[in-house]
């Protein structure tokens, strides 16, 4: 299922940042999960938000302070 939705995203020009694989890479060290469900733990976040920071489709998002800067008063 992951696969069809990734390839349609890419088909309409939709970046797609599959966090997948940087999970299993990063849990070769330490787990990002909790041991008694699949919720990411303090680690997994982490590792989220680094591969978020360093995703570079991210970076040609606005930001809230340019969105408010077009919003009239």
């Amino acid at each position: 299922a992951a696969a069809i939705v990734k390839s349609q995203l890419r088909k309409l020009d939709i970046p797609v940042l599959d966090l997948y694989p940087i999970l299993v890479e990063r849990a070769a060290t330490k787990t990002p999960y909790f041991t008694s469900d699949i919720h990411l733990n303090a680690y997994g976040n982490e590792v989220v938000a680094d591969a978020l920071l360093q995703w570079q489709e991210i970076r040609k998002l606005p930001t809230g302070s340019q969105e408010a800067d077009t919003i009239p008063p």
